[in-house]
């Protein structure tokens, strides 16, 4: 039989079955579009996530922890993070560079009000990655300390009557102007509460007050634009060291932990580093590392922009 006779035969087939002809078609046009469909859309979902994640920034950085409060107490050798710490983690492989974080609280004051916040030193290649809003970023020549507000700090100031301040109500803001008016700063804050609530036993003069500048504020605004920079302080963690190290002395220095014996270390002690690797395949052997070295590290994203959402 011919190939000709064969086609005639099979169109009459499907003449004399029209229905059947009709439901096979349909049935594998609606085959076909559903599986074009289901791979478009798994295209379009991964591209979409990608886009996401790259809007994020990419998760090569690694915050590091050290529970310093837990060991003061402990019967064995504190394994404390320091500078020496911090130059171990840099010469790790794909390690491109570490920033130790100094974590103290301070008051702010300027005027009637007063602020309770958390200044945080930090390496200047951190301080450059802070976006700024109003002013500069420090000097990096400038032998004076000068610090980054975040963008919710004006918010944290109250009054002499101690009334807090709602985010947001313009009418209720504080009159606080960080960048363009002097503020004072108080490092030794137990001393300052104690001075205002005096007793007969406890006689405690005010602590001294220092005149330093706000250079910059973090770009966002006062109200519901949110970012990771937006509730600290920052400044320079090596002119915060020698700051420290002169106003204090001899005596403990606040937020550092002390030997059994109340005195304070010779060197300073971190609370947490953030580490940033080379790529993002290389951060859960940078973190294996940092585990062996006895301290808790935890990947996160660099570059991750948070202007505009709300804290979860």
């Amino acid at each position: 039989m011919r190939i000709l006779d064969l086609l005639a035969m099979s169109i009459n087939s499907l003449r004399r079955r029209k229905l059947r002809t009709a439901l096979t078609v349909l049935g594998v046009i609606i085959g076909t579009a559903s599986i074009v469909v289901m791979v478009s859309l798994g295209i379009g979902l991964k591209e979409l996530q990608m886009e996401l994640v790259s809007s994020y920034g990419n998760m090569t950085a690694i915050d590091v922890f050290c529970d310093i409060y837990s060991q003061e107490n402990s019967s064995k050798e504190p394994n404390y993070m320091k500078d020496d710490t911090i130059e171990l983690i840099k010469r790790l492989p794909h390690v491109k560079s570490v920033t130790p974080m100094l974590n103290t609280y301070i008051l702010m004051i300027q005027g009637k009000y007063t602020a309770s916040v958390s200044l945080t030193g930090v390496s200047r290649e951190y301080l450059e990655d802070i976006p700024i809003g109003e002013g500069k970023l420090p000097d990096e020549n400038s032998r004076e300390m000068e610090l980054v507000a975040g963008n919710w700090i004006p918010q944290n100031f109250t009054d002499g009557r101690d009334r807090g301040f709602y985010r947001g109500m313009e009418e209720n803001s504080p009159d606080v102007d960080l960048v363009g008016k002097p503020v004072f700063v108080i490092f030794d804050t137990d001393s300052y509460y104690q001075s205002q609530n005096p007793s007969e036993d406890n006689q405690v003069k005010p602590p001294k007050k220092y005149l330093i500048p706000v250079s910059g504020i973090v770009d966002g605004g006062e109200d519901n634009s949110w970012n990771e920079y937006c509730y600290n302080v920052y400044t320079d963690v090596d002119q915060l060291k020698a700051f420290l190290k002169r106003t204090f002395k001899k005596k403990p220095i606040p937020g550092q932990p002390t030997t059994k014996k109340g005195k304070p270390y010779s060197y300073f002690i971190y609370e947490n580093a953030k580490v940033f690797v080379d790529e993002s395949d290389n951060v859960k052997e940078v973190q294996q590392a940092i585990t062996d070295m006895a301290f808790r590290p935890r990947a996160t994203q660099t570059g991750w922009n948070r202007q505009n959402s709300s804290p979860t």
